[in-house]
Parts: structure tokens; sequence; C-alpha cells
């Protein structure tokens, strides 16, 4: 309990992870600006992650509108009780060195702690070694909103530890109030006493701000070396100017004491709980009816995580680094231009350096901005002196005498750099009078006056959007790199700029090529690409454990830049369509297309840039108008098929269209693609896609389908089907049915050729789309095109049930049946049933299964369709196995066989063969198995059939694990997986990767089988195939018991077994229950042990167990 709130040991679900959580005062929870103090604090508090900062995982309202902030949960004793007891010199100084480092990292982004006090500071010890954590990082700051006001000098935080800035009400308190604090921590710990002593707050405020400090005297038992005493009277020096610099300067201090005394890096021993799994420990306990914490939508821990992840670009960060390391040993400075399109991360990266440097006491860091609405401005430079001097929001006078004070501290007596300077910060915005008269006088009292500053600390001076700048901060620029060549000083100046404005900035962008060519020593220019798939990755599993599935959606959406892969991952998360799957990684939802997701933070973004162009450019200029004709041509384009839109466009004659497109270029809209043909691309898909939404289904733009149908006709002329997608989706969007469903047909014929089933079955869906929209109007299409609606259908659901598309081909089949219970009177009736039958087995409903297949063996026996009685056979042996009938299923595959072979239906004789070799493996027969793939593959290599190859080398693989080839195995299973994955099979897919995984088991790869053991849970799950999703979970069981962990051993398989109970696979409910048993029996749990044994040996009867893999164990 506290003066803000109480403090609660709670369980955070679902990670069910121990959490500390404070509930602040209900008096202080009511009022309107705590809420707002609160959660801006909170979310510059959750950014720091650092291992003396105590984490803050969320913060909220609760049901009950109490604010709350989760955070991680020390166990531990406060350094106030400790002090108590009397610390000795090593670990109070260990404890003070690890707290500057929590601060110096914390200032490095701006956050001041404000209430720093040995109360706020809690022990605990990790592998034997004391660890501070700093809790309550402006909490106090918060809460005293609600009883004062500081903007009007009234004073928050706590008398006995208040700088004397703080206690005179000044607002902005610095780095310097916590450099203070520290102090006094320090003072209390050597003395065992504070400086003051008061009769009350106020009392101590007043000593706080008048009193002389007394010099410490070491209590009995401390060592007090002049150089801890000096250090602590430099911490509480009245002028927050004259104290120490910063906290890593601090920090560096007392790591020299500790090396003077002689200890450095010695491990102390604290008596203190060391874990936060001990109810017990520490002062922390848990208070019954506390209100319940939800973390609702849009929850402002996940959105700081979003905001504050940073990864990738090692190879610039190490460059960057070279250079402020090169400014600091030798004095050799740099200007550097970060360059890059909006929200690659120049931002970002800048940032990280200034935190780098500054929490590490590097260099100092200065920091202006420009804005677009002050282009004429040195707004940004100006903001960059401000800092220097501390004068922001000072009146002039006051302003004047600090400028004057600090030049004179840097050894600068002329009166005439003071007034300068003076001018520059305190005249018009956007005409400084002094630069307008004598600009080179001007900047080079600048660059002297940072020379000067740099002499006490390197400097690290960032101007960001220098797009933005005007011809004054060029003429800086050019100055400034001609004066470090000069004069070498350890100034850093980093500049970011976005390359598609650039070349609207008619000073800087000529500039940028001169300052290479002539200070090629001082000045560097620096483009950011976009990151790299693996970069991307890294970045969103910072916010969220992804799954791989996921991850190279966003890659795909986001095309490496990474501020819209985190707009992406945000609009995911704030719209429910991820969630966390068996595994714990985020998965998308069945049916979620992250290719059609247009964020609208992002759509706003991309709208305001669009707006802008057109504002630029004027009617004069149609650049929006080519640049819509451009996003109907597609994301990659011909340059002829645009030239063909615009010269049949009357509206657009005598447009410039090289030039137009120059300037598209030159705003990286559009880039042009090197090769021999002359293409042109989108920078990024989705500008492409706001626009497209922006133009909506107007008239004029389905006009503009049809024109850019008729210009790819045009250009592909004899090649039409290349693009005969295109032309179809052009055509239905532009109106033009008839001509779609023709493309669209022509469409699926070579998608199916070139073996791309997901394009095939898109095109198929279409032209039956279309082709019924054009019934409505008494156009039989089907008829045109000669081809069937039920032929089309039929196509359709068996591209749907390959792909694993089991809801949709479920509803496509279903369209195929005969109403009610009739009978079926069709070669596509029969078809529909066989497929529902595949449908139901591999979901795990085999009685269901059984049925449809019997149904179509009977329909194709009165119908004589001998392929189609070969295939439904072939159905029943497959139920027959998975049910552990091993007899009746070699007598229906051999059934399926005969027929097939009798008719020529070469597919199933195929498909027979593999079933047969796959019997023989699980019987023991490895050299029948083996026969039997050799032949299947023959047959699927006449036919060219290549997922059938594939699941010949998926065969192979099974053959060469059973008899432990394992490297070959291991081989077969990436070949069958080369194959089956770029056909986009699904359930073919999750069999290779749950393959790799047992052969990286029985290696004891324990790492690599959980990788692909998740990987095939995943898969899976997508697909609905839960028997065999509970089949992987099984494996991640087995790997956990391998590797000792019986807990997780046990959770994975109970998982396994609640998904395969569900089913009627009762070989396979039967195979996990027989292994989940062996663990409880390693666990000791022997009644649970012997209760599994007895109730599932007894439903599985005298059934065989089909797959060895799950007996072997035993």
């Amino acid at each position: 309990t506290g003066g803000t709130g109480n403090v609660h040991r709670a369980i955070q679900y679902p990670l069910e992870r121990p959490v500390a959580l404070k509930l602040l005062r209900s008096e202080l929870s009511d009022k309107a600006e705590v809420r707002r103090q609160f959660a801006r604090e909170a979310r510059s508090v959750a950014a720091l992650n650092h291992p003396n900062i105590t984490t803050v995982f969320d913060f909220g309202v609760t049901d009950d509108g109490a604010l709350y902030l989760a955070m991680e949960l020390i166990n531990g004793e406060s350094l106030e009780f400790l002090a108590q007891e009397g610390l000795p010199t090593m670990p109070a100084l260990q404890v003070v060195e690890q707290v500057l480092s929590g601060l110096a990292h914390a200032h490095a982004r701006g956050i001041v702690h404000r209430d720093l006090k040995p109360a706020n500071i809690l022990l605990a010890n990790r592998d034997d070694e004391i660890v501070a954590k700093i809790v309550d990082f402006g909490i106090a700051h918060a809460a005293g909103a609600a009883q004062t006001d500081n903007r009007n000098g009234k004073v928050i935080g706590t008398p006995r530890y208040m700088s004397p800035e703080q206690a005179m009400g000044e607002q902005n308190l610095g780095p310097a109030t916590d450099i203070y604090n520290v102090g006094l921590i320090l003072y209390e710990l050597a003395a065992g006493r504070h400086p003051f002593t008061a009769d009350g707050p106020r009392d101590m405020m007043i000593q706080h701000c008048m009193a002389p400090v007394p010099r410490p005297l070491a209590r009995p038992g401390f060592m007090l070396p002049d150089t801890l005493e000096e250090l602590i009277m430099s911490c509480l020096h009245k002028d927050p100017h004259k104290r120490v610099k910063s906290a890593a300067e601090c920090r560096a201090a007392i790591q020299e004491v500790r090396e003077q005394l002689g200890q450095k890096g010695h491990k102390v021993f604290l008596p203190v709980a060391a874990s936060a799994s001990d109810d017990t420990a520490g002062r922390i306990t848990l208070v019954e009816g506390i209100p319940k914490v939800v973390r609702r939508r849009g929850s402002p821990g996940m959105a700081q995580a979003l905001e504050g992840a940073f990864v990738g670009r090692e190879q610039t960060r190490r460059f960057l680094l070279q250079l402020i390391e090169r400014a600091r040993r030798s004095n050799d400075g740099s200007l550097i231009v970060l360059e890059g399109e909006t929200g690659i991360g120049k931002t970002r990266l800048v940032t990280w350096l200034q935190e780098y440097v500054v929490e590490r006491g590097l260099m100092k860091s200065l920091a202006g901005a420009y804005a677009k609405e002050a282009s004429n401005s040195v707004r940004g430079l100006r903001e960059v002196l401000e800092q220097l001097f501390g004068t922001r929001a000072m009146p002039t006078t006051q302003a004047s005498e600090r400028v004057v004070s600090r030049l004179l501290s840097w050894g600068m007596t002329d009166a005439r750099d003071a007034g300068l300077l003076i001018q520059t910060l305190r005249s018009s915005e956007h005409q400084p009078q002094a630069l307008e008269d004598d600009p080179q006088s001007v900047f080079s009292s600048i660059f002297r006056t940072l020379a000067a500053a740099a002499k006490e600390k390197p400097l690290l001076i960032v101007l960001d959007d220098l797009q933005w700048s005007g011809a004054q901060t060029a003429a800086f620029l050019d100055f400034f790199a001609a004066q470090l060549k000069l004069n070498p000083a350890p100034i850093v100046l980093l500049t970011s700029v976005r390359s598609e404005e650039l070349n609207g900035n008619h000073h800087l962008a000529p500039l940028l090529p001169k300052l290479a060519s002539r200070y090629h020593d001082v000045f560097v220019r620096r483009r950011l690409d976009r990151m790299a798939d693996n970069e991307v990755a890294a970045l969103i599993r910072e916010v969220v454990p992804a799954s791989k599935a996921l991850l190279g959606a966003i890659c795909r959406r986001s095309e490496g830049n990474p501020l819209y892969s985190l707009h992406i991952l945000r609009y995911l998360i704030e719209q429910h369509l991820i969630s966390p799957g068996a595994n714990g990684e985020y998965v998308l939802h069945e049916g979620t297309q992250v290719e059609d997701i247009v964020p609208p933070s992002l759509s706003d973004l991309l709208l305001l840039r669009l707006v802008h162009l057109e504002r630029h450019h004027g009617d004069d200029e149609p650049i929006v108008a080519v640049l819509e004709r451009a996003a109907v041509l597609g994301s990659r384009f011909p340059y002829a098929t645009l030239r063909a839109m615009v010269a049949a466009d009357p509206s657009l004659d005598g447009i410039d269209l090289h030039q137009t497109l120059e300037h598209l270029f030159d705003q990286g809209l559009l880039s042009q693609v090197t090769g021999p043909e002359d293409l042109i691309d989108f920078n990024h898909g989705l500008v492409r896609d706001v626009l497209l939404k922006r133009m909506g289904p107007r008239r004029s733009t389905r006009k503009l389908h049809v024109a850019a149908a008729n210009a790819k006709r045009e250009f592909f002329a004899d090649r039409v089907e290349v693009v005969a997608s295109q032309l179809a989706n052009h055509y239905e969007l532009g109106g033009e049915l008839r001509a779609s469903a023709h493309f669209a047909k022509e469409a699926a014929v070579t998608a199916e050729r070139m073996h791309r089933p997901a394009a095939a079955a898109t095109a198929w869906e279409q032209f039956v789309r279309v082709g019924d929209a054009l019934a409505k109007t008494g156009v039989n299409v089907f008829t045109e095109e000669e081809v069937s609606r039920p032929d089309a259908i039929a196509a359709l659901a068996n591209l749907q049930e390959s792909l694993g598309w089991y809801d949709d081909a479920l509803l496509t089949l279903r369209s195929l049946l005969p109403p009610g219970s009739q009978a079926l009177a069709s070669r596509h009736s029969v078809l529909a049933v066989l497929g529902l039958g595949r449908i139901a087995l591999r979901r795990g409903t085999s009685r269901k299964a059984r049925t449809y297949f019997s149904r179509g063996r009977e329909a194709a026996a009165r119908l004589e369709l001998p392929d189609l009685l070969a295939e439904s056979l072939l159905g029943l042996a497959r139920t027959a196995a998975h049910i552990g009938d091993i007899t009746q299923a070699k007598a229906d595959s051999e059934g399926a066989l005969e027929a097939s072979t009798t008719c020529g239906a070469d597919l199933t004789t195929a498909r027979a063969l593999w079933f047969m070799g796959d019997l023989a493996r699980m019987s023991g027969d490895l050299e029948r198995a083996r026969s039997r793939f050799g032949e299947a593959r023959v047959v699927f290599e006449r036919i060219d059939h290549p997922a059938g190859v594939g699941r010949c080398l998926f065969g192979l693989a099974l053959l060469a694990r059973a008899e432990d080839r394992l490297d070959e195995a291991e081989e077969l299973y990436r070949a069958a997986l080369d194959v089956l994955e770029p056909l986009g099979l699904r359930r073919s897919v999750g069999h290779c990767f749950n393959g790799l995984g047992e052969v990286a088991r029985f290696q004891s790869r324990f790492r690599d089988a959980k990788k692909y053991y998740r990987r095939a849970v995943e898969v899976y799950q997508h697909a609905g195939l839960a028997p065999d999703a509970a089949t992987s979970l099984t494996n991640l069981g087995l790997v956990a018991k391998e590797t000792g962990d019986l807990s997780a051993a046990r959770d994975a398989m109970q998982r396994a077994l609640q998904v395969a109970s569900a089913s009627d696979f009762h070989y396979l409910t039967l195979g996990i229950a027989l292994n989940l048993a062996w663990v409880y029996s390693l666990m000791g749990d022997v009644d649970t042990c012997r209760q599994l044994l007895n109730e599932h040996i007894g439903k599985a009867g005298s059934r065989s167990l089909v797959d060895p893999d799950f007996a072997r164990p035993l």
C-alpha cells in the first residue's frame, strides 16, 4: 500500500504470468485529468525495457473504473527497508550503479522519474547477485495532478526527496532532478542520515532550496573516499546545470569508486527473495476481492509494443556507431543524410542512435525538426539551439542572459556571437532578420558555438524531415560541411529526408550531390531500403509470437515497409482476425486474406499524400488521372499499355506522359523495372489499393477497366492467355460479362495446364459466377464456351478439395447433389458424394465418410460409371484403414485397382497403388511398400501429375524413416515439400513438416523437431484437419518428454487426446492415450495411468494399431 494506491499480487491470463497489479485510489481514478496524465505516463514507461526498471506489461481501466498498472512482480525488499539495517559499502554502491543504469536508459528516452526515493527501489537476488529495480516512474506525478496544478507552480513529489527546482515549482523538470535524488540516496547510504533535518514538509522544501548541504560523515563500517564524497556533493548542487552532467557520467564515477576500493564486479548476496514464484516471499501479498482486469480491444500495452519495437538495420547501425566513435576518438565529425521512403524507419533509427549515445554517456544529443507548413524557416536549427542553451519558453531577457552565461562558460567572449545567436533564437519564425542580413556571420557563430560545446561533451545533432527545410538551412549545411572539413570537431550532424519529397525541395536536392563531391571525407549520404522478410518477421515477433504463415502474409502485404507492417498487425489485432494457436503462436483466422486488407490508419496517410500531390500539380498536369489508370492496369504493367490507355482518352489530349511519369517516379509512387521489357511498378501495393478504393465502382472506373483490357489484348496479342485472368477481372469490373466469362475459362484451363491449382480454382469460380449472372439476362455462356455448369462446378470442387479449402469445397459439392434424399442420377452427383466422403474422412468422421462412399459405390454401379466405382472403393479402403480394419482396407484397395485398371482411369490407378504401398508400410512389409510407391510414381509421371509425384516422394521418406535411414528420409521429405508446397496442397505440406519433425526428434535435434511439429500443427489447424493436428501435438508431447519436461508433455498430449476423441479414429485416440499414460507413469501418477489404459484399450477392442509409430515408445 502506498500514497497513490494499493499493489496486489495477481495472475495475467492467458499467459498465467504472476504480476504486480497497482490500483490507483478511487478518488484519484475518478478525475479526468488524472486519467489523461496516467495514460501519458504509463505509455512512456511501457516503452522502457531495462533490467533495472520494472517492466510494465499493461495498463488501463478496470470494469469498476479503477486505473490499473500491471507490472513485473518483484518479490523483494525495498532499499528503504534495507538501508535502515545499514548496507555495507559495496552492496550500496552496486545498488546505486544499477539505479543509474536504469535512469540513463529512461533519460535517453526523455523520461524522468521525478519521485526517486529508496521506497521506489526494490532489491532481489538473481543467481546470487543483487538486482535493483526502479518502480513507479511518473505515477506519483500523474496522481499528484489530481490535487495540484504544476502549471501554476504548485509542487508534486515527496518533500524529503525533492530537488530545489522541483520544490520551487518548476514545471520542466529534467534528468538533473533525478541526479539530485541519487545524491540524496547516496548521502543516506553513506552517512546513515538525511542531509537536512526539518520540522515539516514545507521546512524540508525550504532547506532543499536554501540550506547548504553539510558534507557527509561516514557511518561506522562504511568506506567514504574523497572521490565518492565529491560525487555526492556534485549531485546535490543547488544549480541543476552544475550537477553531474548525466546518469551515465554518474554511473561511470561510481564504477571508478568501486575500482578504487578494489572490488569491481564483486558478487553481493542480499537476504531478499530470489524468485517471483514464491508466494510467501517479499512484501507484496495476494488480496482477495480485487477487481477483475480485462485487456480490451486496442489495449494500450499492445499499442505501446507496436510503437516501440525496433529491430534490423544492423549494418547501418554499425556504420553510424563507427562515425560516432570516430568523432569521439579523433574529433572527426560527420554530416549524414539518411534517405528513404515514408515509413521505412528513418525516425526509429535516429531515435535509437540518440538513445544509445545518451544512455551510455557517449554524446550529448540535440534535436530539431522541420514542418511542411514552415518550409522557408530554420525551425529545426532553432530548436537545436534552444535545447543547447536551455532557453525554450524563456522570456527574451532571461534567454539572453542564459546565452551569454553559457557562451562564457565555453570560453566564448565575443559579444557579437551572443548578439547573433539571440537574434536567431528570438527573431521572426519565418524571416530571421540576422540570417537575412548576414547569413555567413550567423553560420560562423553557430558553428563556433557548437564546436565549443562539443569540447565539453561531443554532440549528436539531429535534424528531422529535412525535405521541408528552406534555402537558409541548405546554405547552413553547405557552410557546416566546409567548416567541419577545415576545423574538425566531435560533432555528428544526422539528418533525415523523405526520398519521395526530396526533388520538390529545389534548394536541398541539388546541394546533396555537391556535398558528396566536395566534402566526401565528412559527408555521408545513406539510403534506407525496405527491410528483408526476416527483418520484418523479427519486428513482428517483438510485438506478438506470430506463426510463419502470419509473418509471411504481413511481409508480402507490407512489402518490407516497417511502418506498414505494424499498421497491418495493429489492424489484425484490433479486428480480432488473429488469435493464439495451440502452440501459443498467433495465427490468422480461417478466411482472412491479408493481401486484401487496407488498414484505415494507413489509408488515411496515403490519401493525404494523394491530396497533396493533386494540390501541388493542379489541373495543368492531370498527374492523379495518370496514376488512376496505372492503378487499374495492375501493380506491374507494360508501359505500352498505359500509353495506349492515355492515347485513347480524349480528356488527356496533349499530356506529356513521359514528364508525368518522371514526376511519379520522383514522388516514389511508381518505378521502372530494370530488364528487357519496359515495365512499370507501383512502389507499394497499398498505394494502388487505396487509389482503387477511392475511385470506387463509378461509371468512369468501369470504362477504365474496359480500356485496360483492350490495351492488354492489343499488347499481348498472340500470347493473351498469359493475362487471361487479368482480362477476365477487367471485363467483369467493366460490365462486359460475356468477355469476362470467356477469359475466365481460358485462365482456368491455362492454370490447370501449368499446375497452378489456386489460380485455376479462382478462375473457375469466376466463370461460374459470371455465367450465372448472364443466365439471368437470358444468355447461356456455358453453351457458348462449351463447358457445362456442372462440369465447371465439379472442376472447382476438386481443386478446392485438393488445396484444403474444405469449407468452400463442401458448399460447392452440395450444390451438385439432388434435393432431399433423391437417388444419385448423374455423374456429377456421384462425384459430389465421393468428394464429401473424402472431406469427412480427413476431418475424422469415418462413419459419415463410409456412408458417402457406400452411396457413391451403389450409384456408380447402377449408372455404369467404372472409374467412379474405383474411386468409391478406394474411399472405402481408406475409411477401413482409419478405423483399424486392415483386412477390409486391403480388399477394397485391390478392388479399386482392378476397376481403375480395367477402365483406364490412370489417376485412380496411381492413387490406389500409392495407398496399397502405404498399407504395406504400416503392416511392416517395406519391400512391397517400396514396389507399390514406385509403380504409383511411374503412373503419376506419365500423366503429368506433380502432386502425385510429391506424394510418392513422401511415401519413400516414410520408408527411409522406418528403416532408420534418417538423413535420406530428411532429404526425401524436403524433396516432397519442394514439390507440394508451391501447389498449395496444405494437408500434404503438413505431413512433410510432421515427417521432418520426426526425423529431427529421432536424431535428438529437439529444437528443430519442435519447430517442424509446430509448423505442421499450424498448417493442419488452418485447414481444419483436427486428427492430423492431434498427431503433431502428440509428437510435440514426445519431444517434451524426451527433454525431461513432463508437464509440457502431459499438456500437449491432453490437448491432442481431446482433439482426437472428437473423431472416431480409434487407432489415433489409442496411440495418443498410450503415450499419455506413459507420461503419467513417469510422473508417478499411477492411478491416472491405469485409468487411461483401461478406458482406451477397452474401447479399441481387437482392432490393430494401424501405424506402429505410436506404439514404438511402448
